[in-house]
Order: C-alpha cells, then sequence, then structure tokens
C-alpha cells in the first residue's frame, strides 16, 4: 500500500519550486487591459524596498523677472520655498495553491504546472494597485487620484446629458484651465478622466450642424489645451468616477500627467515568495508588495468637477 513519506513531499516541494521559473515568467508577462493606472499616474519605484516612509519634497516658485539700473545693486532674484511631507509606506500580499493531485499529476506525465493561479494571483496585484492609484484606501488613510481632498473642486453648471454643445465645451476649458492668483499664467492639464455616463454623452450625440460629427471629436479638437500646444488632449473614461464627486456626484478630473505633479510610489512591485508547505495536502505560493499610495505634489495642476 503506497504511504506519504516525508522523501515525496519534499520532492514535490522542490518540484513546485523549480515550477515558479515559468509559472511566474508567465504571470509577469501577462497583460490586462482594464489595467490602465500606469498610464494615468507616473509610477515611482525608486525607493528601497523596505522603506518605512517616503519622504516628498515640493516647491513654490517665489520671484519673477523684473527692470534694474544696470549701475545700481536691485538685481532681481527668485527663490524656491519648499515643502516636504511624508508618506509611510504599507505591505500587502495575495497568494496562490496547487493541491496534491494536481502535483502528482504534473510530476507524473512530465509537464508544467498550470500558470493560471499564477496570473490571477498577478491579476489581483494589478486590481489592488489600480483601486489604491484611483481612488485611495480609506482603512489607511490613502487618497487617490479622484479623491483627494487637497485638490479644487468646482461644480458642473448642468448634467452633461442635458447641457449644449456650447455648455459642455465651456465646462471642459473651465476645468482644464488653472489660472495663477494674479490671472497672468495658466496651467493647462493634458489628461481628462470623465465617468462612463459622461463619456457616452459625448461619444454618441452629434453637432447640431448635422455633420455627423460627435461631440467627442469636437471637444478633442476645439479645447484650450490643443489650442494652446498644439497637442491632443487626452480623454479617458473610468468607472471610478461614477460615483466619486462630493455627495455621490459623478465627477470629472482634469491634470497635468507628469511626474512634478503626482506620483504613485510603489517601493516594492509584486514580489513572489518562495514555496512552502501548508496543511496536510497543499503548496502555497505567497508574494508581497509595498505601496504608499499617491502624491499629488502640485494640487494646483489638479481639478474636479462634480456633477457632470
Amino acid at each position: 500500500m503506497q504511504q506519504f513519506n516525508d522523501v515525496q513531499l519534499n520532492s514535490m516541494l522542490n518540484f513546485v519550486q523549480n515550477q515558479k521559473t515559468y509559472v511566474e515568467k508567465t504571470a509577469y508577462e501577462t497583460k490586462f487591459p482594464e489595467i490602465i493606472y500606469n498610464d494615468l499616474v507616473p509610477v515611482d519605484m525608486s525607493a528601497p524596498a523596505w522603506t518605512q516612509t517616503i519622504t516628498s519634497l515640493s516647491s513654490e516658485e517665489i520671484g519673477q523677472a523684473g527692470w534694474i539700473n544696470a549701475n545700481a545693486d536691485d538685481m532681481q532674484t527668485v527663490e524656491l520655498k519648499f515643502l516636504t511631507s511624508e508618506k509611510p509606506v504599507y505591505e500587502a500580499g495575495v497568494g496562490y495553491t496547487y493541491g496534491y493531485a494536481e502535483i502528482q499529476q504534473a510530476m507524473a506525465y512530465g509537464r508544467n504546472l498550470s500558470a493560471e493561479k499564477a496570473v490571477v494571483a498577478r491579476k489581483a496585484y494589478e486590481r489592488f494597485i489600480q483601486k489604491v492609484a484611483f481612488v485611495g484606501d480609506k482603512t489607511k488613510n490613502l487618497q487617490g487620484l479622484t479623491t483627494a481632498t487637497s485638490v479644487n473642486v468646482i461644480s458642473a453648471t448642468k448634467t452633461w446629458v442635458t447641457a449644449t454643445q456650447e455648455e459642455l465645451l465651456t465646462m471642459v476649458n473651465k476645468l482644464l484651465v488653472t489660472k495663477s492668483a494674479d490671472g497672468e499664467f495658466v496651467t493647462i492639464s493634458d489628461t481628462l478622466l470623465l465617468p462612463v455616463s459622461a463619456w457616452e454623452v459625448l461619444a454618441s450625440r452629434t453637432l447640431a450642424n448635422g455633420s455627423g460629427i460627435t461631440l467627442l471629436t469636437y471637444v478633442k479638437e476645439n479645447n484650450v489645451y490643443k489650442a494652446t500646444t498644439g497637442r491632443d488632449l487626452d480623454i479617458r473614461a473610468i468607472g471610478q468616477l461614477t460615483k466619486a464627486g462630493n455627495g455621490g456626484l459623478t465627477r470629472a478630473v482634469a491634470y497635468t500627467r507628469d511626474p512634478s505633479v503626482l506620483n504613485l510610489h510603489i517601493p516594492m512591485p509584486q514580489m513572489f515568495l518562495p514555496v512552502h508547505r501548508t496543511g496536510l495536502m497543499n503548496f502555497a505560493v505567497g508574494s508581497m508588495f509595498r505601496t504608499a499610495g499617491v502624491n499629488i505634489k502640485d494640487p494646483t495642476a489638479v481639478r474636479y468637477m462634480d456633477g457632470v
């Protein structure tokens, strides 16, 4: 009668450990179309993996050029006012297991273990990070791209379903532009995130002139960012904006997608751990990762509009 013994179990453990190279390579190489945080938030992995906090440095420019007397000591100078903030780094993890039978079958037939569970664990990591990036996590006091309290919130004059095309373009341009205190300089956002309902309004409605051109195409060609820079405004629809506004309203987000404005700190991206035996019949592979969430370094370059 066949009996389980330590030699057999150790052989299975070694087999799973040796399979990790193939399994994890498959997991890391798998792309998930719904994962878009890398496109929308600059990711910073430069901090040491086990750092306890992330220290962020932001600066405020003070001073400007002016007329001088060449024979006098009245040179105009500029200064930088530096502000620092610290954000704690938190650990999270997700793993997967192989059962006794599936390991024995793979060993008996000389085939690789399935990578499907590792791929699911990888997807779970990416979804977790995307949620943190977009909406944060209240249990860790993390704010996301769409929920930062430091960002100025303005209200839509009308819901986009009821607004005319002129009103829509006015609201879009108002959202894209941030003026300095003296009104002389402006910051123009290069990225516009919309709740799905607002994006559908733009994509489905056509101009009143009968040209057949959708409002989405019209806005892309006639916004203040393109008029100023000559470059295309990036307009995306994300589901997390459906109830992101105050009181559960829809919210649109406009911002400058640049590391000087915001970034997502991930000192340790997902790292799969060694195989270990769990219980009598299973072998588990855990993974862990560490993040400090999103840091909006320049809130003046981000704007929210609620009620779109």
